[in-house]
């Protein structure tokens, strides 16, 4: 039987087809799944967002809860919304892009999971390679906007040198960063020209010789006072010799590309 009774009796024949390797649950997923991309027109984002408006994605990963020694890449691994003193659990990791909508009848963000790729430990690409991958790709379905990505802590890495110069990238840095001045003008002496300039102090002592200045911005729907500053730097582990926007606060530092 169909999960959803809306659904063309011919498009259930082809599902049907592929009804033994799924259990019941499973097919139902799969069978709404496939319903959706087949039923995608392409005009989603052109309709939610103005022409030519950039679109803000974040990216993220999430547990999907599933037993048993069939499922493929399923094993224990990290649950952010699991509870109690140990955030793990057992199923398998998808790696999820979201744009980030704005609709006229609500008075805070939308967040589309528009696209979504397995992760498995300790094989394949990792989940900041994966994440990459997401976000060029959605930026060649929208050649004509520029794509700014958001993510925590734990998507940094070499595989975001690759992305185009019309992705940026906002990250929270890990204590242990090591950022560098921009690189000096060429000295006209033999020899290749410098990459970098000078290393930088430490997060915390960075943060202490940098000048602050007061800014309004509005968090989880609530609006507040706080103390930022911006330094243009280099994170040659994450992006390379890409001239990076360092922008501090009291709490852990965030990176913008």
């Amino acid at each position: 039987m169909l999960p959803d009774p809306t659904l063309p009796p011919s498009l259930l024949a082809v599902l049907e087809n592929l009804r033994r390797v799924f259990t019941a649950p499973s097919f139902a997923t799969f069978a709404a799944l496939a319903t959706g991309l087949i039923a995608n027109t392409g005009v989603g984002i052109r309709t939610l967002l103005p022409a030519g408006a950039a679109l803000t994605v974040a990216v993220d990963d999430t547990l999907f809860k599933k037993r048993g020694k069939k499922v493929f890449g399923a094993g224990w691994q990290h649950d952010g919304a699991a509870r109690g003193d140990r955030p793990v659990g057992y199923g398998c990791c998808f790696v999820v892009a979201e744009i980030i909508i704005e609709l006229p009848f609500l008075t805070r963000p939308v967040c589309l999971p528009i696209a979504a790729r397995l992760w498995r430990p300790k094989a394949g690409p990792s989940k900041v390679e994966i994440a990459a991958a997401l976000v060029k790709q959605l930026a060649a379905w929208n050649r004509d906007r520029t794509v700014h990505v958001v993510a925590d802590a734990a998507y940094h890495g070499s595989a975001l040198r690759q992305l185009p110069a019309r992705i940026t990238v906002t990250t929270r840095l890990p204590a242990s960063a090591v950022l560098y001045d921009l690189a000096p003008p060429p000295s006209g002496k033999r020899g290749r020209p410098r990459t970098k300039g000078d290393r930088l102090p430490a997060l915390d002592g960075l943060a202490a010789t940098t000048a602050f200045t007061e800014v309004t911005v509005t968090r989880y729907g609530k609006t507040a006072a706080i103390s930022a500053a911006a330094v243009i730097c280099l994170w040659p582990s994450v992006f390379g010799t890409r001239a990076s926007h360092r922008r501090a606060d009291p709490r852990p530092a965030r990176l913008r590309l």
